[in-house]
């Protein structure tokens, strides 16, 4: 009885049975509302994970970036330490064995340690190249052949010390020629007390001359 005089009502417990334009009008209605989509409550609420999600992978990617970074630095710090302590501590060997103004150098940029060749004096027959390298020098000239260093050896004997550059021969040749000229034997011919040869320097020990050379008197200069 609660349903009678709602005209608009149909369908059980009611006789009225329901057109079928009612309940497609229903469902297109149910239909409609489904296609809307999403609300924009959802859509802000899907908008705020995937920002989040992206905030968390840019902050992942910066820190290891960092990380990275921070790993190359103290590597490049590392080896300047230890670039920087090779540096002292060759300079200081080479410092420590050529106080005499000049030094001899190896391909490894380290004090050779190769001998002195001593020739036949009895002045200079315990002469060694560290004696040369520890004793006071003096430059007495300079010339496009090289440079000549005025030598004060420990036991007070005085030596000229000739630096030859760019002669380019080789070290059994240069050897040759030392011996050869060691046995020339002439008044107004100076020979070698020693002799050292290497790839980078070659170098002759000859007696100091109180009056300097014939081409210096000439010329006045080496």
């Amino acid at each position: 009885d609660s349903f009678l005089g709602n005209p608009g009502l149909c369908g059980y417990p009611l006789q009225k049975n329901c057109s079928s334009q009612i309940l497609q009008s229903t469902s297109s209605k149910i239909s409609d509302e489904e296609s809307k989509g999403p609300s924009k409550e959802q859509i802000l609420i899907y908008s705020g994970y995937a920002a989040l999600g992206v905030i968390i992978i840019l902050f992942v990617v910066l820190k290891i970036c960092r990380g990275k970074k921070q790993g190359k630095k103290v590597e490049a710090e590392s080896n300047g330490d230890i670039e920087k302590t090779s540096y002292v501590s060759s300079e200081s060997k080479a410092e420590e064995a050529s106080k005499s103004g000049f030094s001899v150098s190896s391909e490894n940029g380290m004090v050779s340690q190769q001998s002195l060749i001593v020739l036949a004096r009895p002045v200079v027959n315990e002469l060694k190249m560290e004696d040369l390298l520890r004793a006071p020098a003096e430059m007495i000239g300079r010339g496009k052949n090289g440079s000549l260093y005025k030598v004060m050896l420990t036991n007070g004997i005085v030596v000229v010390v000739k630096r030859i550059k760019d002669w380019s021969i080789s070290s059994v040749e240069f050897k040759q020629r030392m011996q050869l000229l060691n046995q020339a034997k002439h008044p107004h011919v100076l020979s070698p007390l020693a002799f050292y040869v290497s790839k980078q320097e070659k170098l002759l020990v000859y007696e100091y001359q109180q009056n300097g050379s014939l081409f210096k008197l000439l010329h006045g200069k080496f």
